[in-house]
């Protein structure tokens, strides 16, 4: 299980457990406040509204409640445990992060994480990539599979320390090419492979850049070349884990 990258749903089942399960909802925000530098309503109600959707916790509107979750003594300090733990480790992570930024340099995400900080669905994570307010996210894997299609193994990856190469799907709408040339900013989210041992690898954040669109660029594929000169340098390790295949 990957590091919180916010403590808000954490926080919520930690009121639950200080009231057997079972609060006013007034008590869960004022529990949240108390416990979050720089609280933010938005994110908590995003958080609470993605929790009632599992079916496991019921509200009806003043009061918050687990659903068909039986807590006993030993089950209740376990959750404390892990809830203590999490949180914990959530304050040294992000320690040093600045109010209002989303993402940790170098840190480890899986996409439904992403979704979570930008306040969209967690669970609309199909695309490769996606533009929000002029604002492209972008999941990298560098070295893809063996079996996918050569006309679909695109080429990304670092060209050096600070220029990132990113490559369109193929046959990309014209529609979709010019929001990308109209982009501001790219945050890129970049795992060196798909399957480690079976297991579905997170992306590392690898910071954000300006986009350049390479003129000339269109392969057979209907693919399109970017170059994103990148806002901070990669060290050498990451560098070398995501560097352009050759």
């Amino acid at each position: 299980m990957l590091p919180l990258v916010r403590p808000y749903e954490y926080l919520i089942v930690q009121a639950l457990l200080l009231r057997a399960g079972d609060c006013p909802l007034a008590d869960v925000v004022t529990h949240a406040k108390h416990s979050v530098r720089d609280f933010d309503q938005a994110v908590f109600d995003h958080a609470l509204r993605f929790m009632l959707a599992t079916g496991y916790f019921s509200s009806d509107g003043v009061r918050l409640a687990l659903n068909g979750i039986v807590l006993d003594v030993e089950f209740s300090d376990y959750l404390q445990d892990l809830l203590d733990y999490g949180l914990g480790k959530f304050d040294v992570d992000y320690s040093d992060v600045r109010p209002g930024e989303r993402f940790r340099l170098w840190a480890k995400y899986r996409k439904e994480q992403v979704q979570m900080l930008l306040l969209h669905n967690p669970r609309d994570i199909m695309k490769g990539t996606a533009i929000y307010d002029g604002v492209a996210y972008m999941y990298v894997t560098v070295l893809k599979d063996d079996n996918i299609k050569s006309e679909l193994r695109y080429m990304d990856g670092y060209i050096d320390e600070r220029t990132f190469q990113w490559e369109t799907v193929a046959n990309v709408s014209d529609r979709e090419l010019d929001a990308l040339k109209s982009a501001r900013l790219a945050h890129i989210f970049v795992r060196k492979v798909e399957l480690e041992d079976g297991i579905v690898l997170p992306f590392t954040y690898i910071g954000s850049g300006t986009m350049e669109y390479v003129e000339g660029s269109k392969k057979p594929n209907g693919a399109h070349l970017f170059r994103i000169a990148m806002d901070s340098p990669a060290p050498e390790d990451v560098y070398f884990d995501f560097k352009l295949p050759v």
